[in-house]
C-alpha cells in the first residue's frame, strides 16, 4: 500500500522548498508517521511526545481533511495523502 506523506518545511528546516514528500505503507496514520520518523530521525521529537502521542503543535490532514481527533488511529487506503502541518499560535 502506497501512502504519500507531505511534511511541511517547518519540521525539516534544512529541506529545500516548502514541502518534503515521502512514501510510507502503514495501515494507520500512526504507523505511517512512525515509518517516516525512521527515514527522518530528526522528526521524532517534533512529531511525537515522550508517551508516543502526537505533539500539540502538529496537525494531520488526510486527503485534505483534518484527521482530528483520531489522528494516529485513522485507517488508510492505498493512494491516500497525509499532510503534516504545524499549528502556529500567537497573539
Amino acid at each position: 500500500m502506497a501512502i504519500r506523506v507531505n511534511i511541511h518545511r517547518y519540521f525539516l528546516p534544512d529541506a529545500a522548498g516548502s514541502w518534503v514528500t515521502a512514501e510510507s505503507s502503514g495501515k494507520t496514520i500512526g504507523e505511517c508517521l512512525k515509518q517516516i520518523v525512521i527515514k527522518f530521525p530528526q522528526l521524532k521529537k517534533e512529531v511525537f511526545d515522550p508517551e508516543g502521542k502526537l505533539q500539540v503543535h502538529v496537525s494531520i490532514f488526510l486527503n485534505g481533511e483534518d484527521s482530528y481527533p483520531e489522528e494516529l488511529s485513522k485507517k488508510l487506503n492505498d493512494g491516500d495523502i497525509i499532510d503534516m502541518i504545524p499549528i502556529i499560535g500567537g497573539g
